[in-house]
């Protein structure tokens, strides 16, 4: 095993998942800290940091049904195997991880197993031999310009942490039974010293939670009609408040031993994602992310090409940025509040929690420089580290949220800079078309038309389709190409120009649809589309009507 250096972006080995997995067998849920002896000797031995074996061992816990405390569930089917295989004979399994450990320091092959995918790859100990990295590709000109206020940003995250240092002195979790009263807790009541002044105003440094009411709070003071206020459900500011209380309590409990299922089945904070993110993230920063606001964590996540769900617990996905930052030699080093820094001030998103101590100042007025200020490099994974899957219309899911209201921030969009987001999105979407029609016909035998196979938008905007490909029997497709951010859980629609419609009417058998979702990460799906099918399973409304003099 490899036990010098600390592996960020190679893929967990049999290995690996051997011996952790031993590793959850033996400990109880209250061991599972980054500081246990038992979870830093692991973390040695394979080369990977303490979180990242809590993180595999609350892998283990969601899918053990005898486990009390419910961890992350995103470990990937690789987890459930190996699980599946071991639990029924921990014998075996221990013998297995003793093997590993005796043999440990001496440098071997093995081969890696993709915890999503199970996809295999060979990797030599020691850190040498491995190939690209896990989802960070593109970001090192960020870096570079992140690094380059590195001084300035230094004496910033000092004074964050003098901040959260005297909001712990006042506020430590085992002072909170005494010392968080009614009066204490409130805000409007003139004072500056209560909790949620502290939460919200005096620790804004280290993240902002400004934008939502005061109902997030459950309770507080109206100065103007000086009386207490709550939300619904409570009968006084007293009961109001005693839950409250109790609940942020449970939930700082529940972080403190990873239970990371408490805090996402607690009903009081169930909507409360700014109020609950500020808390967690002020008591255990090394756990949590201070990007508190779900359309940040979209932003974000969009920016970096990395795939989720919108249904995913807002915890969830705020893990899969820390997953992003982990897997970056530079990035892992940092504290997670420093890569919130990095994310804001490189990114830049519209919403309205965003402290104006995290975006960069502008050096000059030129409309360029603006442009490319919120477009950035908008990063996107390089295309040989894509791996394309195809999926049918039944893999398509319609979400069941799609009346609810959602919360709209008001901003001036930058359309320049989103036209030239798009235009690299949809470049990006016919690359990975035309490497996949490649690809079929030579697996196909067929080297001669996978040669023809051209994307002719590059030459010529007026055919109505992007890419000339063909069947295997030789005969022409006219594909045009579709992509989009959303994942197939999001039915976002697509355009066809009147052109397009023209040559699909016209071309008939030819003419297919090639939609990609989640264009943007490394692992898009296409849906393939032909005429019949489209009019079949889609529904086709005109949006856009023209109007010229008579």
């Amino acid at each position: 095993m490899n036990n010098n250096k600390t592996k960020y972006d190679s893929l967990w080995s049999e290995e690996e998942f051997i011996l952790t997995l031993d590793l959850y067998f033996k400990t109880r849920p209250n061991e599972r800290d980054a500081k246990n002896k038992k979870i830093l000797e692991v973390a040695r031995l394979i080369g990977r940091t303490p979180a990242s074996v809590v993180y595999r061992l609350g892998n283990y816990s969601a899918v053990d049904p005898r486990a009390t405390l419910k961890g992350f569930d995103n470990g990937g089917k690789t987890v459930k195997r190996m699980f599946n295989k071991y639990t029924g004979d921990k014998n075996k399994l221990g013998s297995l991880a003793n093997a590993i450990k005796e043999k440990a320091g001496h440098t071997t092959y093995k081969k890696g197993i993709d915890a999503d995918a199970e996809a295999t790859q060979i990797e030599v100990e020691g850190g040498k031999g491995r190939r690209g990295m896990r989802g960070t590709d593109g970001i090192t000109d960020f870096l570079k310009r992140f690094g380059e206020s590195e001084e300035t940003l230094e004496i910033r995250l000092k004074q964050c942490e003098k901040v959260r240092e005297e909001f712990i002195a006042k506020w430590s979790r085992d002072r909170l039974p005494k010392v968080l009263t009614l009066d204490s807790y409130v805000m409007g009541r003139g004072d500056t010293d209560n909790f949620c002044y502290w939460v919200e105003r005096k620790t804004r440094l280290l993240g902002s939670i400004l934008g939502a009411t005061a109902s997030k709070f459950k309770v507080y003071y109206d100065g103007e009609e000086k009386k207490y206020k709550w939300v619904r459900g409570f009968k006084s500011a007293e009961e109001a408040f005693k839950k409250t209380k109790e609940e942020i309590i449970n939930i700082l409990d529940a972080a403190g031993r990873g239970d990371s299922d408490t805090i996402k089945k607690n009903r009081l904070f169930k909507d409360s994602h700014l109020f609950r993110g500020k808390i967690l993230f002020l008591y255990f920063p090394d756990k949590f992310l201070n990007v508190f606001a779900e359309d940040d964590i979209h932003f974000f996540l969009d920016k970096l090409g990395i795939e989720y769900g919108h249904d995913e617990h807002i915890l969830d996905k705020q893990e899969k940025l820390l997953e992003f930052k982990n897997g970056n030699p530079e990035m892992r080093t940092w504290t997670n509040l420093k890569f919130g820094y990095f994310l804001y001030s490189q990114f830049n998103p519209p919403s309205k929690t965003t402290p104006k101590t995290f975006l960069p100042k502008k050096k000059g007025g030129q409309e360029e420089k603006d442009i490319l200020a919120e477009e950035g490099a908008y990063v996107l994974p390089l295309l040989e580290s894509i791996k394309l899957t195809e999926i049918a219309i039944k893999d398509i899911v319609v979400p069941t949220y799609g009346k609810e209201k959602r919360r709209k921030y008001k901003y001036k969009p930058n359309y320049i800079a989103a036209s030239i987001q798009n235009k690299k999105l949809g470049d990006q979407g016919e690359e990975i078309v035309l490497k996949y029609e490649k690809e079929m016909l030579i697996s196909k035998n067929r080297k001669d038309l996978a040669a023809k196979v051209k994307r002719v938008s590059l030459e010529d905007d007026s055919l109505g389709y992007d890419i000339l490909s063909f069947t295997e029997e030789g005969k022409e497709k006219y594909i045009d190409v579709k992509a989009t951010r959303a994942g197939v859980d999001n039915t976002m629609p697509f355009w066809l120009t009147d052109n397009e419609r023209a040559i699909m009417e016209n071309s008939q058998e030819k003419y297919f649809i090639y939609r990609v979702y989640s264009a943007n990460t490394k692992t898009p799906k296409l849906l393939v589309i032909d005429r019949k099918l489209l009019h079949e399973r889609f529904n086709i409304k005109a949006k856009l009507w023209e109007f010229s003099v008579a």
